[in-house]
């Protein structure tokens, strides 16, 4: 599993928690769970780069363990994605909660080395 980051645009839901919200404006690196319109979550961070705006589409990266291929699949550049607070797991079910905002991918960097921890967290299939 490889840690990869993305440029991504992304618009805060007009639904979205104030507190939620204002914690991924303020610069710092902020987790939440990607669902690039497949039914797929992957735990991510997201880091705004401003213009500190809810109401305004604006830039930021979002960065996540994948597995070999599935950068090209799940996160080519046009392709849009969701952000949740968290998911839910239910009745053999999995769905986002909390939703934060919606984007689109911009491009895709370097994936970073493998991770020499001993485990690194899974993403969830739904």
């Amino acid at each position: 599993m490889q840690q990869h980051t993305f440029s991504v645009r992304i618009t805060f839901d007009p639904s979205a928690r104030g507190d939620l919200v204002l914690r991924y404006l303020d610069g710092t690196r902020t987790t939440g769970v990607v669902e690039p319109g497949s039914g797929r979550y992957f735990p991510a961070t997201v880091c705004c780069s401003g213009p500190p705006s809810p109401e305004q589409a604006i830039y930021a990266t979002v960065r996540t363990p994948l597995l070999a291929g599935e950068a090209e699949i799940f996160f080519d550049p046009g392709r849009t994605f969701t952000v949740w607070a968290d998911v839910v797991v239910a009745d053999d079910t999995v769905r986002g909660d909390g939703l934060i905002c919606i984007g689109v991918i911009l491009g895709r960097d370097l994936a970073a080395p493998p991770s020499t921890r001993a485990q690194e967290p899974a993403h969830m299939a739904g």
